[in-house]
This record gives C-alpha cells, structure tokens and sequence, in this order.
C-alpha cells in the first residue's frame, strides 16, 4: 500500500466522505495526515518488547580497517541479540568468516590479576555496542587475517521517513497505520473525536494480530534453525 492510498483510506475513516483521490483532500489536511504516517510508522517500529522481523536485515558495514572501532551504519536502530545470530566478518579471499558474540561493554575487557599482571581473559571473538560504535577487544593489523574482509552485523532497522505520498508503506499491517492515521485526525476535532475510541481499539486489534504473526514467524525461523544444528537439513 502507498502512503497516498493509505492517506485516502485514513480520510475516509475519519469523516465518512467517499473520496477516491488525494486531489480531493484539502493541502493542510493532506499534509497533517502526511505527517501522521510518518509518526505512527516510527512509533510501530519502536513498540516496546516487539523485534519486527520484517525491519531484520544484515547490514554490510564496509572494509575492516586497522583500528577496533566501527561506526554503525545509519539505518541500525537495534542489533539482533538473538542466539546464533552473531557479528561476522567475510574473509577478503576465500570463503572463511569469523564470528564474534556480542557482549556488554563491561564484559569486553575482563581481566585477571595473577601474579600482580593484568592480563585479558575470556574469548577475543567478542564484540560490544557502545553508543553508535562497535569495539572489539583488539585492534586489527595489516597481518590479520580479517585484514581486508567486510563486516556484517545483524540488525534492526530504521522505517523510512515518509516524506511523499508515493513511498511504501513498510508497517506490517498498512490497516494498522491506517486506523492510527485516522484516530490521530479525530482526536482534537469536537465533531468527530467520538470516534476515537472506535479507531483505536481497530488499530489495537491490528497490533495484537501483528504480533501474533510476528512472533509466529520468529518461532519458525528458531524451529529452522534449532533442526538445522540438530543435523536435519533445511
């Protein structure tokens, strides 16, 4: 579904008035409803306890260079913490990778006091979000076999902002953002805002549906893999 056809449906929702085309929606109200898309697309991506499975992607994140520090890419808003799904890096030649755990920043550099020397404990195949960066325990050099390869990371990410109405809509349920576009436009108007409710509680029946599907979706993708390691194929 577009944003414009998403704007029609929420206008008609909202006043009751069969209207087939954007052209016969006036500007600040097209424009309101243009800017209630965008909102509820970022309030649906951030809703609390829920990773959309639709927003997962492995972002390339470019060349390992000599350093311990990486930038997240802009369109990360959250890293997967799934299990399995770690950090890796795709070898320069060849087909090798190399995994790295994500980890608290507090864990990545643990250290032992035996005989009066800091040394590191614990795995080096380690990695930490701090911020809008990725440090691992190391630095790498020009002589690491990593050297040269190119950095994956699990992730979450960011909706587009919606700036026109030709775009996508990227909520899983287009309806969803629908009913919330329209009960936004009711909820300050005296004639119509005893609506509201009505809308909100379409739009909370979406949701639940959503999550349902999400989560069902989630658990097949673990099902897949748990047989996967358990030597079936898929």
């Amino acid at each position: 579904m577009t944003v414009d056809n998403a704007i029609i449906r929420a206008y008609r929702k909202a006043t009751r008035k069969s209207v087939s085309a954007v052209a016969s929606i006036a500007t600040a109200k097209y424009n309101a409803l243009l800017g209630y898309a965008d909102d509820w697309s970022k309030a649906w991506e951030a809703e609390a306890g829920t990773d959309w499975i639709s927003r997962y992607e492995v972002v390339d994140h470019g060349a390992i260079t000599a350093t311990d520090t990486f930038d997240l890419d802009d369109s990360v808003r959250k890293l997967s913490l799934q299990q399995g799904d770690p950090v890796y890096i795709a070898a320069l030649t060849g087909t090798q990778r190399y995994y790295y755990d994500l980890v608290r920043p507090d864990r990545l550099f643990v250290t032992d006091f035996d005989d009066e020397m800091p040394t590191l404990v614990g795995p080096n195949d380690v990695v930490a979000r701090q911020g809008r960066t990725l440090r691992f325990r190391t630095a790498f050099t020009s002589a690491s076999p990593q050297f040269g390869g190119t950095l994956f990371v699990p992730a979450y990410t960011y909706v587009d902002d919606i700036t026109t109405g030709s775009q996508d809509i990227q909520v899983d349920d287009p309806m969803w953002l629908v009913c919330m576009m329209a009960a936004e436009y009711v909820r300050n108007d005296t004639v119509k805002q005893g609506q509201y409710g009505n809308l909100i509680d379409q739009a909370n029946d979406r949701m639940a549906a959503m999550k349902a599907d999400n989560g069902s979706q989630i658990e097949e993708v673990m099902n897949m893999t748990d047989n996967r390691f358990a030597g079936d194929t898929w």
